[in-house]
């Protein structure tokens, strides 16, 4: 395994600062950083109040307006062409 040159002088000093072998430091870091990794609280959403009812996405509003909109105009050019 390679280890870049800045993280192995971290890890030297590491090993110098806790007076322990370049090989201890090494596995203490990494145990810190898996700890650290299962140890985090899991993500939690606030639920908050709408008028909307569930599963209707406010941002996509006009989204629905411009296909209704477009569905009008299609029917309307189909009324016309047929008149012709």
């Amino acid at each position: 395994m390679n280890v870049e040159d800045e993280l192995a002088d971290q890890l030297r000093n590491i090993a110098h600062s806790r007076r322990c072998s370049l090989t201890e430091a090494i596995n203490g870091v990494i145990r810190e950083g898996l700890r650290r990794q299962t140890a985090r609280k899991p993500f939690v959403t606030v639920p908050w109040e709408s008028s909307f009812a569930p599963g209707v996405d406010p941002a996509r509003l006009n989204q629905l307006a411009d296909e209704l909109e477009l569905e009008s105009l299609v029917g309307k050019a189909k009324v016309v062409r047929q008149s012709r």
